[in-house]
């Protein structure tokens, strides 16, 4: 994938453009700019399937698109278009796209859950839940060691982190890698941020954490099925890339 510029499209008959301020990063995205999902995708592509924004009369809306959302505007089918209360956030409301559809499949139709039954939501057990929490822990760091006012770490000791020690091949890895201090440092071969103040690090399996200090930006990936190696996978890797280069180009 490559981060480009592109003519703003235009609305045709019986669509609107929509403003993007939110998109959502799905794994089917990952699927199709493989083409490897249901349908074979046509290039040029535009992924992203679910987005969060303003039309040009300054109504809140989202929308469920084929493709397209990983974009600044998006030219919308108007029967796609739901309108947003202004209680609901934007970051809330394109959580309830694919996401919220798809929980409300499960329960209605797989689950048939009936009135007085009750749900038990084991996110912390998922992928989900626990790449939420890496995400959340090494927010700190990327903050400069603050995070919701309460200071752990000084903006120093956090920097500290980006003098190498060591670049060489990993004799258990068996590739090239650049060691700060506690974080894997950024490489030709892993372009993970294209930030220099960015560090990372993985699991068995292919989980991953990225934090760019640069973008004040975490990144997490924690797998429900694991891979076989080392060093991770596309899966992880595609969406730290895209995620940090899209906080990159939102940096003022």
């Amino acid at each position: 994938m490559s981060l480009v510029d592109l003519p703003e499209p235009v609305a045709g008959p019986g669509e609107t453009l929509v403003r993007v301020s939110r998109t959502g990063v799905n794994y089917a995205d990952t699927h199709a700019t493989r083409n490897d999902y249901l349908a074979e995708q046509e290039l040029p592509l535009i992924p992203g399937a679910e987005l969060v924004g303003r039309t040009e009369d300054g109504r809140r809306v989202a929308a469920i698109v084929p493709n397209g959302a990983y974009a600044e505007a998006a030219a919308v089918p108007d029967q796609m278009l739901v309108p947003i209360p202004d209680e609901v956030e934007d970051e809330q409301a394109v959580g309830l796209l694919i996401q919220g559809l798809t929980a409300d499949a499960i329960l209605r139709i797989s689950g048939r859950m009936q009135p007085g039954e009750s749900v038990v939501i084991a996110a912390a057990a998922g992928g989900t839940g626990n790449a939420r929490g890496v995400a959340r822990v090494h927010a700190l760091l990327a903050n400069g060691g603050t995070l919701d006012g309460v200071s752990l770490l000084s903006p120093g000791t956090v920097e500290r982190i980006f003098d190498e020690q060591i670049h060489v091949t990993d004799q258990v890895l068996r590739v090239p890698m650049r060691y700060g201090i506690g974080f894997g440092l950024m490489t030709e071969l892993i372009p993970l941020s294209p930030n220099p103040r960015s560090c990372f690090w993985g699991g068995w399996g292919g989980s991953i954490a990225v934090i760019d200090c640069d973008t004040r930006t975490t990144v997490a990936y924690v797998m429900n099925k694991m891979a076989s190696g080392l060093v991770g996978d596309t899966r992880g890797g595609l969406l730290a890339v895209l995620a940090t280069n899209a906080a990159t180009a939102r940096r003022p």
